[in-house]
């Protein structure tokens, strides 16, 4: 196994995810996540443009663990920011 430091980080992402818009009710968004197995949400804006991340670990950490009603919350609420993005250029 590689040591951590040594790992490109094109091995740490996760191709993953859906795309919801950041008002759509968390309570739908865990649906949509279960249904499509998948464990990451990019965020979009109204425009469709993305702007943040929301987690299967930040539902957890930011919702379950409080007691909060995922009915009650949206994902502009608990996304991540900023969003930060990169492009692969293959190996180098």
């Amino acid at each position: 196994m590689l040591d951590p430091l040594e790992r490109s980080v094109a091995s740490y992402i996760n191709r993953q995810f859906i795309s919801l818009d950041e008002n759509f009710s968390l309570a739908n968004a865990v649906n949509q996540m279960h249904s499509r197995k998948v464990e990451t949400i990019i965020v979009l804006s109204d425009d469709e443009k993305p702007v943040d991340i929301v987690t299967d670990n930040d539902i957890l950490d930011k919702v379950v663990m409080k007691g909060i009603d995922s009915d009650e919350i949206f994902l502009k609420d608990i996304m991540t920011s900023p969003l930060i993005t990169f492009i692969h250029k293959g190996n180098s």
